[in-house]
Parts: structure tokens; C-alpha cells; sequence
């Protein structure tokens, strides 16, 4: 029986208009100390658009979800140069399976949708499905969709994680005309959701200070 996964999402918040200042402090402090209390760091994020210059999202992967805010968020406001730290735990649904950090240089949207507790299966189903003609017709790869576990309000919350080689061909993915299989599925999961939101953003790569893997 395959484990369970859990991971934990953090958008960071720094002083100033960018957080490229505080770039060593998050990894030697703040990412090398996750290590330590066993996060292992899944992926860092920079901002493009629809994330301020002064923010980061950072996933890391964990045994258990037993305590893990409390650390990531202590861990990050004991940091010089960190105003606020908003973190929560997911899992996995049908996609990642393995907690291998994604290393494609390129765009990575993060989709949010918030819907009834009740049509997550179905979502989460459509969407897989819907995945074998997208990821055939585009050049687009989901890196994962994950489901939060206390989700702050009564509805259900998901976060899609899609990579494409650029913006140009995150643009030509929305022309599902060309997946229309996809499309109609794509179609009922829009009507599922109550809310949807998305973010583009940059991942700091294995050559990144940053983002260097903390063995």
C-alpha cells in the first residue's frame, strides 16, 4: 500500500517590493530549518503575475501533517525580513504519486477552485479524465491537483498545478476546441466550482540559490 503524501503550501510575504533580498535567509534559515524538522522541500515559486513582486509560494513534503503550520509558520516569522506567512496542508488526489520535486524550467499556474464538499470526486474525476486529451494536444503537463485538508471556509478547496514550456503555450491551451473531449469535461468542472482563481509563476530551479534541494 502506497503511503500517504502530505504537503505543505506556503505563500511567504516579504518586506520591500521584491524578495530577492532575503533570498539567503530563506534557505539557510528557513528552508534548511524545514529540513530539520523533516519538511522536505518540494518546489519554490516566483512570482509572474497574479502574485505580488514580494512573494514566494513554497511546497515541502511531510510524513505527517501533525504540527507542520506551527512550523513552517514559526520557522518563517522568526526570519528577518518576513511580514506574513500563510501555510496549509494538502494531499494529493490522483496526482503527484511520488513526492519528486517538478524540475521543468517554464510556467507553472496554479489553479484554485473552491466548491461543495460534495463534488470533489466528481471534479477530481473529470479532470483526470479530461487530462489524457489535454496533456495529448497541448504541450502542457499537470504536475498535480491537490485537495486541502481543513479548508478555512465550508466549501471544499483544490489547487491544480499545470506546467507549460511557456506563456504562449498556456495561451493556445485555451482553445480546447482543438481537445474537445477535454473541453466539455473542463465545462462541468467550471460549473462544479463556486470560486476559481489563477496564479503564473516561475519555478526556482535546481540552479537557483534558492531553491537548491537541501539534502
Amino acid at each position: 500500500m502506497t503511503a500517504q503524501l502530505y504537503f505543505n503550501y506556503a505563500t511567504l510575504t516579504t518586506s520591500g517590493n521584491s524578495w530577492r533580498p532575503w533570498e539567503k535567509a530563506l534557505r539557510e534559515d528557513g528552508i534548511a530549518k524545514l529540513a530539520e524538522l523533516g519538511g522536505e522541500l518540494y518546489g519554490v515559486w516566483s512570482p509572474l503575475f497574479g502574485l505580488a513582486s514580494n512573494q514566494l509560494i513554497l511546497m515541502t513534503s511531510w510524513d505527517s501533517p501533525d504540527g507542520v503550520i506551527q512550523k513552517v509558520t514559526e520557522t518563517f516569522t522568526a526570519l528577518d525580513g518576513i511580514v506574513s506567512v500563510e501555510n496549509h496542508m494538502v494531499i494529493p488526489t490522483v496526482r503527484p504519486t511520488t513526492n519528486t520535486p517538478p524540475s521543468k524550467p517554464g510556467l507553472y499556474v496554479h489553479w484554485y477552485f473552491r466548491l461543495e464538499p460534495s463534488h470533489v470526486d466528481e471534479a477530481v474525476e473529470l479532470s483526470n479524465t479530461a487530462w489524457e486529451t489535454f496533456e495529448h494536444t497541448f504541450e502542457a503537463e499537470v504536475i498535480g491537483f491537490f485537495h486541502t485538508i481543513e479548508p478555512t471556509t465550508e466549501l471544499a478547496e483544490l489547487m491544480l498545478l499545470n506546467w507549460y514550456p511557456n506563456l504562449a503555450a498556456w495561451e493556445a491551451s485555451r482553445n480546447l476546441a482543438l481537445a474537445p473531449e477535454a473541453r466539455q469535461r473542463f465545462r462541468r468542472r467550471l460549473e462544479l466550482s463556486k470560486e476559481m482563481k489563477a496564479i503564473a509563476t516561475a519555478l526556482e530551479g535546481a540552479s537557483s540559490y534558492l531553491a537548491t534541494r537541501i539534502a
